[in-house]
């Protein structure tokens, strides 16, 4: 077939804004990294990473269109139709490369969009492809649009909420079908009366066995004397096959054959039968097998191009598919490649750190499990050897791989599997791997750069040279947490050792509240990296929001002695499948191994929330997202890394000022004499209840009713044993209760007035009668809109990982003591109008009496009603709610007015006139043009779209090139002469009040630094 960049392909490309003339990173040219005259220039890389599917033979993409690293699009131009079954190749290619989410084939005619995470077709008698999400005209730009396949429509994520995108998953992606084949081939064995450990053997040998043929890295001595030329015909004689096996042992130094965890073993060699190879080698051949009910086929393979990332993930799911609980004791959890490829996109960014890494770095990973860490950098470390002037030979490869990657787990068997991962990785870089030459490896990498071992012991590895002189630049890795529920290696999870390790440092290390080993960890890097050297690691995120108090100190030590550079929080994907089987909050944490320096900025950027990314995988990350926080604050300010999440440096603003005006409510009810109580806790338990509840109303499991809380109706409380029942007096009345659950989005507090005995999901704060005023001033400040706000600011896990508001969410918000009770009386009055008409929902009065409370300005007000309204609906619902929306010329209106009033209010009379111009004619984009070229002020007025240009335009200006790491962004400010132009996605919450304030920030900035 005749391949070609045709000029249709660049047209179409050009006007859905993915070729641009700028070097963009997210678009990667295919004949560039075919390019043997352009190596080192920054893409060799990449170059190992898409060998394959550059390859002509396989599929040779034209080009590659990435999403923050992550491949999205292979595309491919012709200049003629292509058959059906140059189809079929090319996508089962896709398929088996297992990294790109789409394949697209363009003529001078059509467009085919295929789902590349879809398993190829057994049949080519369809009509249709059965992968095939699209076929249009090259020219119908607007069917293309209407399916979301723009630029934008893809980075902004709308595409995978379309049925097209919904189809695309990480279930039918190849690793997931790969392991479900080996695991049914290991039933048929079972079924054949092979032991189970010698069914898994068996099939781990041959996979690796096969991958390596495909690769042509076996040798013809490996044959000699067997009666054949390939690994499939040695299959057809059981002793022919044990020969086979210990031969390739002998050859990569036992580093090729990592056994399944096996306990105590006299012989690893199995006589197999006829029929237990039979199965082997339907896999190789890949061929039809069917026993009894059950039947596997392996066609659909192909093993020369399958990743090797994707091999170390499916041994680890197959060989443990059955044994959960031992593949988290053993370190034996995936990292998805994208994560370390985003960690390790911050760690070698130079500009980041005080000093270059050095020409050969050495890279450490002290939880190594699989490798997958340690393959990527052993490509990146090569890469970089070229970039250097290096040419590619096999003796660079072996020599990097003997002296820059090093690894450390607990786990025998993930030792083995990383070791077999790098050899693999090693014959994947070599220029000349079919070459018998030098085949075998000089050292084994185990006990010489992989070692089994506590990462906390000072013994064994860490007595090694490179560990005990400190030569590692680089630190590393996914290291286990606390409590490991999947996703990491779990290297020494359950020992003590890395307490003790931390109670014998000087000064003594002080953990986060439970002790998290993953903390421990960042300690450990410090002990075998050189000064300067770089800290790269994906930990648990809820410690970085705690606020108990051995949790902040420790915040305080770690931002003390280690010099922070990136934070990447990724908490809002914790129940999307950003791991395998993992639903805690990550963070990716890059630190350098030096003390900060005065007016150093830590770069803290957010992952956006996606309803689809467990289909597609791909983290979005936004410039708009990322805040520059200043590292001296982080000990005195507890919730700024939870306003740098979900707020902007004007929430930071409002909640500095609620804290430095007012106590918390934890603070002031000390003063009054109470506190909030948790309710009762019903389990199994001998503990008898306090005979005074005994047929007292009981709330439990209801949804109060907001402001005033009944008790008829309630049904008694008859419970006479509990865990917990605690003290009779706090469910006494009067007694204001708050839930955990929300309502409208809302916090809910009631007051009641009869005893009533409330269960743990309810928090209750008694006051004697005389003091009953108190609790007006709490009822109405809890169900406020400031209230939700700062408890959207602030509160540890809401947002994070969980839902719901705990009692200690509520302790911290910041709360005004009324001193008398008249002061209390104005909120008083509004309460009652809210307790006569209970079904009202409006609770605006309500706000604006507690703004008035507080003393809020104007701005505020607006700020705080447009982040619950818009930012908060957000993190609540998703793609479901109200600012998901696209924004109509009203709100368009009212965000250009609060910009214009803001910066007319900032400027001297008459020193400049700034009006604007609203522009909605738009398919995907809204535009604000704020002007500076008029002789007087007027209102803000509709605008017609200047020419045809103009939004082609908007979105070349979106897709400009980036300083930054994260290459994706909704909205841009830019000046052009007399006038700014504002460019975002046509979603409402891009277009708030509260973003109008943002941007009028940054306006007035620039015109003070004179637009420059």
């Amino acid at each position: 077939m005749a391949t070609g960049i045709s000029k249709e392909y660049r047209t179409l490309l050009s006007e859905l804004g993915y070729d641009t003339d700028d070097v963009d990173p997210g678009f990667v040219r295919g004949d560039t990294l075919r390019s043997k005259e352009d190596a080192g220039d920054g893409l060799d890389d990449r170059r190992f990473r898409y060998a394959s599917i550059l390859d002509p033979k396989k599929l040779g993409v034209t080009d590659v269109f990435e999403i923050n690293g992550a491949p999205c699009i292979y595309m491919k131009s012709l200049s003629a139709e292509p058959s059906a079954d140059e189809i079929r190749n090319w996508h089962r290619t896709a398929w088996n490369h297992g990294l790109g989410r789409m394949l697209w084939i363009v003529t001078p005619t059509q467009v085919r969009v295929f789902n590349a995470f879809a398993p190829p077709p057994k049949s080519g008698r369809a009509d249709v492809h059965p992968a095939e999400l699209l076929r249009c005209a090259v020219g119908d730009l607007e069917q293309l649009r209407r399916y979301e396949l723009d630029r934008i429509s893809l980075e902004s994520g709308q595409f995978w909420a379309t049925n097209a995108g919904k189809r695309i998953s990480k279930t039918t992606r190849i690793d997931a079908a790969l392991v479900d084949d080996l695991q049914t081939a290991a039933a048929i064995l079972i079924e054949r009366n092979c032991k189970p450990l010698q069914a898994h053997r068996l099939m781990l040998r041959t996979l690796f066995t096969a991958y390596l043929e495909a690769r042509g890295v076996l040798s013809e001595d490996l044959f000699k004397g067997l009666h054949a030329t390939s690994f499939g015909e040695v299959l057809s004689r059981a002793g022919e096959t044990r020969t086979f096996f210990e031969r390739m042992r002998d050859t990569f130094n036992g580093d090729l054959f990592p056994p399944p965890p096996t306990g105590d073993e006299e012989d690893e060699s199995y006589a197999f039968t006829k029929s237990h190879l039979e199965v082997a080698k339907a896999i190789v051949t890949r061929q039809n097998l069917r026993s009894g009910q059950q039947t596997f086929d392996f066609w659909q393979y192909d093993f020369e191009v399958i990743p090797i990332e994707l091999i170390s993930s499916i041994y680890e799911r197959f060989i443990y598919a059955d044994d959960q609980e031992t593949a988290k004791a053993r370190g034996t959890h995936y990292t998805p490649v994208n994560l370390v490829d985003l960690v390790f996109t911050q760690v070698f960014d130079d500009h980041l750190f005080s000093s270059e890494l050095p020409d050969n770095p050495k890279i450490l990973d002290l939880a190594c499990g699989s490798g997958v860490f340690l393959v990527d950098a052993y490509r990146r470390l090569v890469a970089r050897r070229i970039a250097g002037g290096e040419k590619l030979t096999r003796t660079l490869v072996r020599s990097v791989l003997a002296n820059q990657i090093y690894g450390v787990d607990v786990s025998e068997t993930a030792i083995e599997i990383a070791a077999f991962s790098l050899c693999l990785t090693a014959f994947e870089l070599d220029p000349s791997p079919g070459s018998a030459q030098h085949l075998k490896f000089r050292h084994s990498l185990k006990d010489r750069n992989l070692f089994v071992g506590d990462a906390f012991s000072t013994n064994g590895f860490a007595e090694k040279k490179p560990f005990r002189e400190k030569e590692f630049s680089v630190v590393v890795g996914n290291p286990p947490w606390n409590k490991p529920k999947g996703g990491r290696s779990s290297s020494g999870a359950s020992s003590r050792s890395h307490i003790e390790y931390c109670d014998q440092q000087k000064p003594t290390i002080v953990l986060p509240f439970r002790s998290p080993i993953d903390q421990a960890f960042i300690w450990r890097t410090r002990d075998f990296l050189h000064k300067s050297g770089r800290i790269g690691l994906i930990l648990d995120a809820k410690n970085f929001f705690s606020q108990e108090e051995r949790s902040l100190t420790s915040k305080v030590q770690l931002f003390s002695e280690l010099r922070p550079r990136v934070m990447i929080n990724l908490s809002v994907l914790h129940d999307k499948k950003l791991f395998p089987s993992a639903k805690q909050p990550a963070m990716v944490y890059v630190a350098e191994h030096a003390k900060p320096r005065k007016g150093d900025k830590l770069v803290f950027a957010s992952a956006e929330r996606s309803e689809t990314f467990r289909k597609h995988g791909i983290v979005e990350l936004f410039l708009e997202r990322l805040n520059r926080l200043p590292v001296e604050r982080i000990s005195s300010e507890p919730h700024l890394f939870k306003i740098a999440s979900v707020g902007t440096a004007r929430d930071r603003a409002i909640i500095q000022s609620l804290y430095a005006e007012h106590d918390s409510l934890h603070d002031v009810l000390k003063v009054w004499g109470t506190k909030f109580n948790r309710g009762f806790q019903k389990t199994e338990s001998s503990t008898p209840v306090p005979p005074e509840l005994i047929g007292q109303p009981k709330l439990e499991a209801v949804q109060m009713r907001r402001f005033c809380q009944s008790t008829s109706g309630l049904p008694s409380f008859q419970y006479e044993t509990m865990e917990h029942a605690r003290d009779p007096d706090i469910y006494k009345a009067p007694v204001f209760l708050a839930q955990q659950s929300f309502q409208d989005d809302r916090l809910v507090g009631a007051v009641c007035e009869n005893d009533i005995v409330y269960s743990r999901t309810y928090f209750g704060i008694p006051v004697d009668k005389s003091e009953g005023w108190r609790l007006d001033c709490v009822n109405a400040y809890v169900n406020s809109a400031l209230a939700m706000y700062s408890f959207f600011m602030t509160a540890t896990r809401f947002g994070i990982d969980k839902q719901i508001a705990e009692q200690n969410d509520f302790d911290r918000l910041p709360f005004r003591r009324p001193e008398t009770e008249a002061d209390a009386n104005q909120l008083a009055a509004v309460l009652r109008k809210f307790q006569t008409d209970v079904d009202t929902k409006d609770l605006t009065l309500l706000d604006e009496a507690v703004f008035d409370f507080y003393g809020l300005p104007k701005w505020q007000r607006e700020y705080i009603t447009d982040t619950l309204r818009f930012d908060l609906d957000f993190v609540r619902h998703g793609t479901a709610s109200e600012g998901f929306g696209p924004a109509d010329e009203d709100q368009l209106r009212s965000y250009a007015d609060t910009i214009v009033k803001f910066v007319r209010s900032n400027l001297a009379a008459g020193e400049l006139y700034v009006n604007a111009d609203v522009v909605t004619d738009l398919a995907d984009l809204r535009c604000v043009i704020i002007r500076f070229d008029e002789e007087r002020n007027r209102g803000v007025r509709r605008s017609e779209v200047p020419n045809d240009d103009f939004g082609a335009r908007l979105a070349e200006l979106l897709h400009a090139p980036l300083t930054s790491d994260i290459q994706l962004r909704r909205s841009l400010i830019h000046f052009d002469e007399d006038r700014c132009i504002i460019v975002k996605l046509a979603q409402k919450r891009f277009w708030s009040r509260a973003r109008a304030y943002d941007d009028a920030d940054s306006i007035f900035d620039e015109l003070c630094r004179g637009g420059e």
